[in-house]
This record gives structure tokens, sequence and C-alpha cells, in this order.
């Protein structure tokens, strides 16, 4: 599931549950797109081929 996912040791996730629909493991341009949606700005972070954020945002 780690390889179907890109899901690595140490990686932070968000999970979106519904009873009904199931569970959603959301990709990072996902995430940075539903934050820019909801508050109207880009994602001031920087993040490398990891994931990881940098800490400038």
């Amino acid at each position: 599931m780690r390889d179907m996912f890109e899901i690595s040791p140490g990686d932070t996730l968000l999970l979106r549950a519904d009873i009904g629909k199931g569970i959603a493991v959301p990709s990072q341009e996902m995430v940075v797109g539903l934050v820019e949606t909801i508050f109207g700005e880009p994602s001031a972070a920087k993040f490398d081929d990891k994931g990881e954020t940098d800490g400038s945002g």
C-alpha cells in the first residue's frame, strides 16, 4: 500500500473519511489546493520531493 500511495515512514498524512464512501488519502497537491481554496492565497511553504516543508510557511 505504501508504494501505491507513495507513502514513506515519517510522512504526514491527511485522511478524509465518510461512513458511506470510505477513506481517502489525498495527494500533497490536492491538500495544497484545498488550503489555497480555503484561505484564498497560495501556500507559502515549499516542499521537496519527499513532501517535506522547508519551514518557510
